[in-house]
């Protein structure tokens, strides 16, 4: 079989081209040859077409179905996928540990009191609750 390369002038008739998957119909005689840049084409003969075309029209019927159910099937599928991403994508904050404690709470500088606070009174409550719980404790005892 001759090969043809797109840009050339080619006669009427049907082009395949198998590696670039590329169907070119010409429609008169010295007409360019329209395709991918590269590809070589094979002109089929006008017979061939005419005997395959009820045999591709039967794969065709009979896969139909398949297909709409392959396509229908693969809808739901991106459908599912896309809502548990999403979902799983607006909870992975939960996933990291970003809370840190020493950093938070264990560096305050003692220049950060409230205003108004005393260490003496807060160490006279301290005293006042310890001999609170120790005559409690005596008591029990």
């Amino acid at each position: 079989m001759k090969d043809y390369k797109a840009g050339e002038k080619v006669g009427y008739g049907l082009y395949v081209s198998p590696k670039a998957l590329d169907v070119r119909f010409v429609g008169s005689d010295d007409e360019t040859l329209a395709g991918k840049r590269g590809s070589a084409y094979y002109r089929l003969p006008a017979l061939l077409m005419i005997a395959a075309a009820p045999v591709l029209g039967g794969i065709f019927v009979m896969a139909f179905p398949l297909m709409v159910l392959l396509m229908v099937a693969g809808a739901i599928l991106r459908l599912v996928y896309n809502t548990v991403s999403s979902a799983v994508e607006a909870r992975t904050h939960l996933l990291q540990m970003n809370w840190q404690p020493s950093a938070a709470y264990l560096n305050k500088d003692k220049s950060e009191r409230k205003e108004g606070e005393n260490t003496t009174e807060k160490t006279n409550e301290l005293k006042d609750l310890n001999q609170e719980v120790q005559k409690r404790r005596n008591e029990e005892s």
